[in-house]
């Protein structure tokens, strides 16, 4: 049998009254960056005076990340795998995490910084 769940009011929260619950509140989403100038103006060296940018760049960028996908089963992937040394095995997402934290390990080897602090050295 199941508990019937119990509704917890914050202690901060408002108390409206049914004319104040039943108001709407209309907000418009665009994709207008705030940020961008409403105008810009730029030195035209052909007419030698100062014109203005008709269009005004909105694009803003949130996350980007550089890097590129292949088939675990191409040339490329099964060379690339070859070179981690795990030819033949299953492919998994804990495999190739297991993998970048060994070659994030080699990398700073080679650099001559200790791996990890369990490694007891001190620079």
């Amino acid at each position: 049998m199941q508990e019937p769940k119990i509704l917890m009011k914050p202690d901060d929260q408002l108390d409206l009254t049914p004319e104040e619950l039943k108001e709407e509140f209309t907000r418009i989403l665009t994709a207008n960056n705030p940020h961008a100038p409403n105008n810009i103006v730029r030195y035209d060296f052909k007419d030698h005076c100062y014109k203005m940018k008709v269009g005004v760049d909105q694009l803003a960028v949130h996350f980007a990340m550089d890097g590129n996908m292949l088939h675990k089963e191409s040339d490329e992937a099964k060379r690339q795998l070859a070179k981690l040394g795990i030819v033949g095995e299953v492919i998994s997402e804990h495999t190739l995490s297991e993998v970048e934290v060994n070659v994030e390990e080699d990398d700073a080897d080679a650099e001559g910084e200790p791996a990890s602090a369990e490694d007891g050295d001190v620079p």
